[in-house]
């Protein structure tokens, strides 16, 4: 759900619950005119590495030429 929030799409197929423990947690809020928004810039930075960090584990090293 976080996801496509960052990548400012749609969700798809949401379920309410799911919505409601992000807002709980404080993670996103709800913008009169934007709809669901990470609640805070800092969070945005956190949940982009969260979500990067398993794709980052199965990549190779790269070192310097």
């Amino acid at each position: 759900m976080l996801e496509p929030l960052l990548a400012g799409t749609v969700p798809a197929d949401v379920p309410a619950d799911a919505i409601q423990l992000v807002q709980d947690l404080g993670l996103v809020r709800l913008d009169s005119q934007a709809g669901l928004v990470i609640a805070n810039p800092i969070y945005a930075a956190i949940i982009l590495r969260s979500l990067a960090a398993t794709t980052r584990a199965f990549l190779p090293a790269i070192t310097p030429a």
